[in-house]
Formats: C-alpha cells, structure tokens, sequence
C-alpha cells in the first residue's frame, strides 16, 4: 500500500504568502504567476505610476526578475544599471539613487493600495531595506494595507524657501525643487503637519523675525535652509527653529557631488526627512491639545 502524506488544508480564512525569492522554480504555481503579472500591469497603468518611468522600470524589473528564479541577483548595483541606466563604475556608497527610489516605491505602492487597489487580490510587497518583491494572495477576503495613523496632535511645521547663496537662475530651480520635495517627504510622516508649499513659499527672500513667520503660519517649528555650490560640489545647511523661543533646536550641513540635480534634490530631502523624523520628533513634545489653534 502506498504510504499517504498529510497535507495541511489551506482554510477560508488563511491567507497565503508566497516568497518567490525563497521557492524554488518547481515549486511555483503558473496560475499565481499570471495573476501576479497581472497586477502589475494594473498596477503599472494606475494613477500612482502611470506618470513616473523610473517608478515602472523598477517595478517591473524587480518583479520579472524574482519570477524569473533570478532575485539573487537583485541588489543596488544591478538596479542601478538596468533601471537607472548607471554604468560599470556606479558606487553605491557615494550614489544612493536605488535606495532612494526604493523608498518612494514603497510609498507608491502604499498609495495604490490604500486607493485604487484597495479592493485588489494580490498584494506586491517590498520589505523594508530589501529590493526582492514578496507576494501576497488573501484567498476569500482581501487584507487592507493599514494606513499610518497620525498622532492625534501633530506638530505642525513651514518648510520655508532654501536660500540660493549663488547669482543664478539656475540654482534658483534647484532650491525650489529641493523645497518642494522635502515638503512633499516631511507630509509623510505621521507626526508631522506640513504647511502648504505656498503658504511656506510666501515668505521667500522676506527678513522677518522667525517667531512671526511661526505665527503667521500656524506652526510649531520653522525650518530654513541654504543651497550653496562651487563648481559640482553643492552644501545644504538646514536649521530647525522652534518659533516659541527663535532659538535653533537643530542644525545640519550636507555635503554631495552634484551630477545630477533631480537625484540630488531626491537624495537630500530624504535625508533631511528622516533627521526630522529621527531627532525631531525624539526631543520636542508634540503640541497638546490645549494649545491647539
């Protein structure tokens, strides 16, 4: 007689993971292979990535090559070259384009989630610090992805104008680049309120007393900046004011090779936000509900 093997039933309610970065091509079943190249079509042609080619030649790439039996080869170096068109010389340590990108994926794909996917059946997912997708299948009821709840009270900020320490219309695109994406960075995270760009954007070149601009404002903590550039090397100099007392809470100085200006912008604003979300938000008290305005 021929020996049986228990199986374990997969229920109603359980929910299947396949980590395609662990089974091996054998074990893969072809239909959950469709579906998931399915949704990434879909996914591909939403609002969230419908207008970022960078956002979809990561997506895809990432995606195809876990399919494909090869996410081991997924790693920064070969990231940066098939989807960001980096050559053999790309050094990680000094660009840290696929980082990143790889955070504004996550964020996209939470965004598609939590609107136009809300109701989808197959999740992509990328863990943090990892570039190897994993795949989700609820198999009767769809798993929401959990928005990130925001404190009750919020500590409310103006992210005002870099200051361009140079003549020259063109450093004066990048400032207000680099001020547009670190005020659309810091309105990610969830203790934070970010006062409108153009609220913000009012009191450029304007010499005011910071506790004023607070008030005006609304906010709790004003942040202000500077861009200044010799040849390609660029320094950002930030200092977070609080606008009860005008004095510094904090103040930081970044320095990077500028090659190109948009990955720049992406680069320091990132780590601008994660300083405030670091250091911040560790040492000043969020506003109290009396206070409230």
């Amino acid at each position: 007689m021929a020996q049986m093997t228990s199986m374990t039933p997969i229920t109603a309610n359980s929910n299947r993971r396949k980590d395609y970065s662990r089974s091996s091509r054998a074990n893969r079943d072809e239909s959950d292979t469709a579906l998931i190249r399915s949704q990434l079509d879909k996914i591909l042609r939403s609002n969230a990535f419908a207008l970022s080619s960078r956002m979809q030649r990561f997506l895809r790439y990432t995606v195809e090559q876990t399919l494909a039996g090869r996410s081991e080869s997924l790693n920064e170096r070969s990231i940066a070259r098939n989807c960001f068109d980096k050559d053999e010389s790309h050094d990680p340590r000094f660009d840290p384009i696929v980082r990143v990108e790889a955070g504004r994926l996550r964020n996209k794909l939470r965004i598609y989630y939590d609107e136009e996917g809300k109701e989808d059946r197959v999740m992509i997912i990328f863990r943090k610090r990892s570039y190897i997708p994993s795949f989700k299948f609820p198999d009767s009821e769809n798993i929401p992805v959990p928005s990130i709840p925001r404190k009750e009270n919020p500590l409310a900020i103006a992210i005002l104008p870099f200051t361009n320490l140079n003549p020259g219309a063109h450093q004066d695109c990048f400032c207000a680049g680099l001020t547009e994406e670190l005020t659309n960075r810091a309105s990610r995270i969830p203790q934070l309120k970010v006062v409108a760009r153009t609220s913000a954007g009012s009191y450029r070149k304007k010499l005011l007393d910071i506790r004023r601009i607070g008030k005006d404002l609304d906010a709790d903590v004003v942040l202000e900046g500077s861009v200044q550039r010799k040849r390609r090397k660029v320094r950002i100099s930030v200092a977070l004011v609080d606008v009860r007392s005008g004095y510094r809470l904090l103040t930081k100085s970044y320095d990077l090779q500028m090659n190109n200006g948009f990955d720049a912008q992406e680069t320091i604003a990132l780590k601008i936000a994660n300083s405030l979300n670091d250091d911040l938000l560790q040492n000043y008290p969020l506003r109290q509900p009396e206070l409230s305005r």
